[in-house]
């Protein structure tokens, strides 16, 4: 099957105009006769190669897996007459691409599309799905400023099956890891470096890495550093993009969710956060649509006072239900107040052989104007302002862990000044303020930069 503008698959998606042509299949908008919306339907070019279909499938069942508001959603897969079709949520956005076609963007902008984008990974990754093509064109943005990773095509599982042959290099050259040019495993962090060009790209409206080939480009992915960020973008953006950017996966940050909070995300528990150089497991992102647990389909209800007398049993009238809500709080005030007027009485009854009486303190809470309201108000515990920063926990330490653990306390502007020493290049030699510190203070890592180059010279003696 071709399929073409009016085609309809499945008996339900009828095709309507194509908005987009990917790796391994066209792009549709198409109507959904059964629940009267519109979709987008990814359709499967015609004879494909085997691994192909694999990799279709796949797609479909890693981004069904996925829950959350910065993932594009997928409702359903099948195939007809030969043809394998994907049904996905349709955005009504422009693909990132587009945005940055137009130029620089401004950082504020940069830094919500990239810390957006940081939360979807973080769900991906928590599902122990690696997208491994993070690139603009993936990236939808709604007219509202919501961003939707989309295209799992490629994507992998931590506990499935490569369909790559031995030596392939999946991807897209500019936006390639230099993990996945150099053909080793990948993992949460090569998601990171992707994004991180991204970014960079964003910034600058220029790609970073764009040799003119394929394998020039991706050659230089491995080795060399990419352009200076122009000097107005500040931190705690640039020092986000600098580390996603950084060769070694182990320097880039700790966990999509961590990058997340460095670019200003709502994201907590990050303690427990796993480091990005394994398919990571993030957890408790709060602000997000929560994944597939048990808790997630629970209806919490809403806070409110306790129910003293329990309602009456037996039908009742619509028109009486709403009297009766009132009509209990009435009868707890009587029967509070006939308690207090009997302790009252039994004190001032005449007795031959007086014993202190305990008279206990009823409180009612009424939601009239003629009782006393008690208001509790909830104690909230203010967000820190410092944190304590000594030499002991940062000296010695590589300078990614000391930037992680910076991260983690609450600290979002840290700069690394090099310097000459018999220590291992990378080694944190010093930490500069110590003490209590207040979070939006600079932080400056002294960064060993390997033993100094000593010159010989060779004197002639006539």
């Amino acid at each position: 099957m071709t399929p073409t503008s009016g085609t309809t698959l499945g008996g339900r998606y009828t095709l309507m105009d194509h908005i987009a042509a990917g790796g391994m299949g066209d792009v549709w908008t198409a109507t959904d006769s059964v629940l009267g919306r519109s979709v987008a339907v990814k359709v499967l070019r015609p004879n494909p190669e085997p691994t192909f279909a694999e990799r279709f499938r796949d797609e479909a069942r890693h981004a069904a897996a996925l829950s959350h508001p910065n993932i594009s959603a997928v409702y359903d897969y099948g195939e007809d007459d030969g043809a394998a079709y994907l049904v996905m949520e349709y955005v009504a956005g422009r693909p990132l691409s587009e945005l940055i076609a137009a130029g620089p963007m401004p950082p504020d902008q940069v830094r919500v599309i990239m810390g957006q984008a940081a939360l979807a990974l973080a769900s991906a990754h928590e599902a122990g799905v690696v997208h491994r093509d993070v690139k603009p064109a993936n990236i939808l943005v709604t007219p509202e400023g919501q961003v939707k990773l989309t295209d799992f095509g490629i994507a992998h599982a931590a506990d499935s099956a490569a369909h790559t042959r031995t030596g392939e290099v999946l991807g897209t050259p500019q936006y390639l890891s230099p993990e996945q040019a150099l053909g080793r495993t990948v993992t949460g962090a090569t998601d990171l470096y992707s994004l991180g060009v991204v970014g960079h790209e964003m910034l600058t409206g220029r790609r970073p890495f764009d040799a003119g080939s394929a394998v020039a480009t991706a050659l230089a992915q491995v080795n060399e550093a990419p352009p200076p960020l122009p000097a107005y973008v500040q931190d705690p953006l640039r020092s986000s993009v600098n580390s996603c950017l950084a060769k070694d996966p182990a320097q880039r940050p700790a966990s999509a969710a961590s990058l997340a909070a460095m670019l200003g995300m709502p994201v907590s528990g990050l303690a427990s956060a796993l480091p990005a150089t394994s398919v990571i497991a993030t957890t408790d992102l709060a602000m997000t649509q929560p994944m597939s647990t048990p808790a997630a389909t629970a209806v919490i209800p809403p806070a409110g006072p306790p129910t003293a007398v329990p309602p009456p049993t037996g039908p009742a009238e619509p028109a009486q239900e709403e009297g009766r809500k009132g009509l209990g709080w009435w009868w707890l005030a009587i029967a509070a107040g006939v308690v207090v007027l009997g302790l009252l009485l039994w004190q001032l009854r005449p007795s031959s052989n007086p014993t202190p009486v305990v008279t206990p303190t009823v409180t009612v809470t009424q939601q009239t104007t003629t009782t006393t309201t008690v208001t509790r108000t909830p104690t909230t515990s203010a967000p820190p302002t410092a944190a304590l920063i000594s030499s002991a926990d940062y000296v010695g330490k590589d300078v990614a862990t000391a930037r992680n653990n910076l991260g983690r306390a609450g600290f979002t502007s840290v700069r690394v000044v090099e310097a000459p020493s018999d220590q291992k290049a990378g080694t944190v030699l010093a930490i500069s303020p110590v003490g209590t510190v207040a979070l939006t203070e600079t932080i400056t890592l002294t960064v060993s930069s390997g033993a100094p180059t000593v010159t010989t010279g060779t004197s002639t003696n006539g």
